[in-house]
């Protein structure tokens, strides 16, 4: 949920410029960006699950990926096609000062990327929107936080994943943290999330956790129909407290958030849209049984009138179950109901399913996803594969089959593009 990823201030220039040459000065190695054209969507970006104080790794390491993914595809009617060339540096560091008991628990981590979008990217088309679209490049902090971790606590500042639930591909709590929809999912939906700049505090007690967060200014979905924020969001923030119990857990959560998705202004589009307030209160919980992992979601959402909506009161309930077989084969399936009862009484019912397996020692990895959506009677499948060819290059190619009847209404719930697609991308990391 949150700003707009036009052009940001030049506060947020000099931030990220700062952060840049930090990421520059604990690395041998120096990277020069003048040669790219690039649109500036950076700040920070955290990672929710790196909150673990136990998981923190050692020393310093840099890793650099360099990619490119090709993909075509399209309904008949209309071709999709993709052609992206990606570059990142990662950067993990502990020791960023000498050490002393102050310093103690200090810990970073930069992930910087440059994502370049060819001529014949459907990106890169000229559109009503921009006449005059051409190939460009965007550069971003995908990640560059500090953490310090004191006692049970651990604070991070910087660009902070929320991700709140537990019934994977569905949406009934899991609504902080945006997604970036301009990139294509395969079977993980976490490859879109979008980071929010601001605080994110953990605790971890016996028996119970408390999380704690704090968005400064809030993001919204990034879409491909060239729909943009008019004026930038308000902050967010939330509260999650989970209890732990002899097989089972139990999440309560309340926050103070915008709607991840884009509304029009105006009934005439003008191509600029705002982001409704919604005030969230939410259950999960879940129940371990041997090789069974069931899970449920629940809950409910105020939201006042904006734009040419009206006031709405949303009721969202999700569950499903994860199982590890034997052999290693993870299958999970869920399924989620929402319904708003006012001004105008409305529903949907989404399904989803999931498999994944490694072979060949872990070199090959193969997974897959499928959806379902009544409302638009829109549904999806793909299938992912990923060799590992030796210790720097990895080739990936997934096919897709695409059933979308309204491109847009169920994009909250799945980004799909009607079609059948394949994709290949190559990998070098070092």
């Amino acid at each position: 949920m949150s700003m707009t990823d036009a052009q940001p201030a030049n506060s947020r220039h000099i931030c990220a410029s700062v952060v840049f040459l930090l990421t520059l000065l604990l690395t041998p190695t120096v990277m020069a960006s003048e040669d790219w054209t690039l649109d500036d969507d950076e700040l920070f970006d955290i990672d929710d699950s790196s909150l673990d104080t136990d998981s923190v790794a050692s020393g310093s390491a840099l890793k650099t990926t360099l990619s490119h993914s090709q993909t075509h595809g399209g309904n008949g009617d209309i071709a999709n096609k993709r052609s992206r060339l990606a570059f990142r540096l990662e950067q993990s560091v502990d020791h960023l000062l000498p050490s002393h008991r102050l310093t103690q628990g200090l810990y970073a981590r930069l992930i910087w990327g440059v994502n370049y979008y060819w001529r014949q990217d459907e990106l890169a088309t000229p559109s009503p929107l921009n006449p005059t679209q051409t190939d460009f490049g965007r550069s971003e902090w995908d990640e560059a936080w500090l953490q310090f971790s004191h006692a049970d606590c651990a604070t991070q500042i910087g660009r902070v994943k929320i991700l709140w639930g537990e019934v994977e591909g569905t949406f009934a709590v899991d609504v902080v943290s945006p997604f970036d929809f301009t990139k294509q999912l395969f079977t993980d939906y976490s490859d879109l999330r979008l980071g929010q700049d601001g605080i994110a505090l953990n605790c971890y007690f016996s028996q119970r956790e408390l999380q704690w967060f704090l968005i400064h200014q809030a993001r919204v979905n990034r879409q491909s129909n060239g729909l943009q924020l008019a004026d930038p969001l308000h902050e967010e923030f939330g509260v999650r407290w989970k209890q732990y119990f002899d097989g089972f857990d139990i999440s309560v959560m309340a926050a103070h958030l915008h709607d991840n998705q884009l509304i029009p202004l105006t009934l005439v589009p003008n191509g600029f849209g705002t982001a409704a307030r919604q005030h969230l209160l939410g259950l999960s919980t879940s129940i371990n049984r041997g090789q069974w992992l069931w899970k449920a979601d629940a809950s409910l959402t105020r939201q006042p009138a904006v734009g040419i909506l009206e006031t709405a009161t949303k009721h969202d309930i999700a569950a499903g179950v994860e199982h590890v077989s034997d052999r290693n084969h993870r299958i999970n399936a869920g399924i989620w109901y929402s319904r708003v009862t006012e001004p105008t009484a409305s529903d949907f019912v989404s399904l989803t399913a999931g498999w994944d397996k490694t072979y060949w020692h872990d070199d090959l990895a193969l997974s897959a996803l499928v959806n379902y959506v009544d409302e638009t009677d829109s549904y999806g499948a793909t299938m992912l594969a990923v060799l590992q060819m030796d210790d720097y290059w990895k080739l990936s190619g997934a096919m897709a089959f695409n059933h979308v009847d309204d491109a847009f209404g169920s994009e909250s719930a799945f980004p799909l593009t009607d079609g059948t697609e394949w994709t290949l991308k190559l990998t070098w990391q070092f």
